[in-house]
């Protein structure tokens, strides 16, 4: 191969999905940690805890696990020093260490693949799972030993379709933007932020059949797509796409 190309990769509704069981399985561990801790200090209730929880909805992507904890704590009313923060944090991080999510079953085959063939892989995703998290996740089905680059979203604090998340995928794989594939479910967020970066984007929708198995993704558009843009139903054909 005369160039030195890499392969990324979305996590969620590409390599693995989810459905709203098991979305509220690991919430529900993650919770249960918050309750016992914060009950050494205070008393609040599994409910109003997992109403406080809930108002993070919209950040638990883009921000670090101890600063998430941080706010939480002082929404129960707390003020607690960072010493006790980041234990709290390292608990909240292992209570999903053995979650087992669903895996696409072609995806060790793929990713095996890839590196025997000296293609460096990576994963961009965005997620509440940081790092640790997410190779906990891959590796529960098989796929970390695969992966050489993570990135997600609440370590870095940008979400795609933002350059910058693609810049340090990019940067920390080590290659040129133009040789690099990012295989991902979601038109703008992998297709179209891998494209304003420079980089190839490839669509996979051999998962949006399950997209009604979970809830925030139940209404996502699944027809307005350009029709010059690659569509793999399967992630076998990015083979012919980036050789």
């Amino acid at each position: 191969m005369d160039k030195e190309i890499a392969v990324s990769f979305d996590l969620w509704f590409t390599l693995i999905w989810e459905d709203d069981k098991g979305a509220r399985e690991y919430t529900d561990r993650r919770i249960g940690v918050l309750y016992d801790w914060f009950n050494r200090f205070t008393d609040v209730s599994y409910d109003d805890l997992r109403k406080y929880y809930r108002l993070t909805d919209h950040i638990r992507m883009i921000t670090p696990v101890p600063q998430l904890i941080r706010y939480i704590s002082l929404m129960v009313g707390l003020d607690i020093d960072m010493g006790i923060i980041n234990k709290i944090a390292e608990a909240y991080i292992r209570s999903t260490a053995d979650f087992r999510p669903n895996v696409v079953d072609e995806a060790g085959e793929v990713l095996e693949e890839l590196k025997d063939n000296g293609i460096k892989v990576g994963i961009l995703t965005n997620t509440s799972f940081n790092e640790w998290g997410v190779r906990r996740l891959l590796g529960n089905v098989g796929l970390d030993r695969y992966v050489d680059v993570v990135v997600s979203s609440c370590d870095i604090g940008f979400i795609k379709p933002s350059p910058e998340a693609f810049q340090i995928l990019i940067k920390k794989l080590g290659v040129h933007p133009r040789n690099l594939y990012h295989v991902g479910d979601t038109y703008l967020d992998d297709v179209v932020g891998a494209i304003n970066s420079g980089a190839n984007g490839i669509l996979f929708t051999g998962l949006w059949k399950y997209y009604m198995l979970y809830g925030p993704y139940k209404k996502r558009p699944q027809d307005v797509i350009k029709a010059d843009i690659p569509v793999v139903e399967s992630l076998k054909r990015i083979y012919n796409l980036i050789w």
